[in-house]
């Protein structure tokens, strides 16, 4: 063997671990931000969306119920009913919606999120590592 051909051989065996030691680097790094990124995300959108929702949705049972007790009863008793059965369907479907939204979204949102940024984080930190390593 000559000393090229040994120098050739190195260069090759440290080109292939740089790769793989920065495929390795990219992979787990791509996969914590994007799990990060993808529970932060989804996390946010699901409470705004609950809370406007469940304001909506309180505000509608809110009005139906008063029209509908405003009939049924009258002063205190009206008062009374009219804010525990609100309260109560208002917890109710607002703990529905949230379980339900909350899934639903989670599942869209990660999927979404899931090949946007595995490509874009991939691409940026190969980049960089390539440019590290």
């Amino acid at each position: 063997m000559t000393d090229e051909s040994v120098s050739s051989g190195c260069n090759l065996l440290l080109k292939l671990l740089r790769n793989l030691l920065r495929n390795l680097l990219c992979t787990l790094l791509c996969n914590l931000l994007r799990n990060l990124l993808c529970n932060l995300l989804c996390n946010l959108l699901c409470n705004l969306l609950c809370n406007l929702l469940c304001t909506l949705l309180c505000n509608l049972l809110r009005n139906l119920l008063r029209n509908l007790l405003r009939n049924l009863l009258r002063n205190l008793l009206r008062n009374l009913l009219r804010n525990l059965l609100c309260n109560l369907l208002c917890n109710l479907l607002c703990n529905l919606l949230r379980n339900l939204l909350r899934n639903l979204l989670r599942n869209l949102l990660r999927n979404l999120l899931r090949n946007l940024l595995r490509n874009l984080l991939r691409n940026l930190l190969r980049n960089l590592l390539r440019n590290l390593l």
